[in-house]
């Protein structure tokens, strides 16, 4: 009687909470992966710049050529360089 008709009520809104929070997490778990996705393949694509950008770029000349072009300026940091050290590049900052 009266006990298993309040089980079955029982059931029944157990049933629909589950369903309503089930629904939302699984929407926010499918939301969360396609973000982790897309986030790492941006990282991926960035990584093989940077890798392409290292390959073709000399950075230690390229700071050589900073610090000679552009030593004493005000919008550069002191360096020391002797006159030999001097450049016929001009500063671009």
């Amino acid at each position: 009687g009266l006990l298993v008709e309040g089980m079955d009520a029982f059931d029944v809104k157990r049933g629909k909470s589950c369903n309503s929070r089930y629904t939302a997490t699984a929407a926010l778990q499918n939301n969360i992966a396609a973000n982790f996705s897309a986030y790492y393949n941006f990282h991926e694509e960035i990584k093989n710049n940077m890798d392409l950008l290292k390959r073709c770029i000399d950075e230690i000349e390229l700071n050589n050529y900073f610090d000679s072009s552009c030593c004493g300026m005000a919008t550069y940091p002191d360096c020391l360089l002797d006159e030999s050290e001097s450049s016929n590049v001009a500063c671009p900052i």
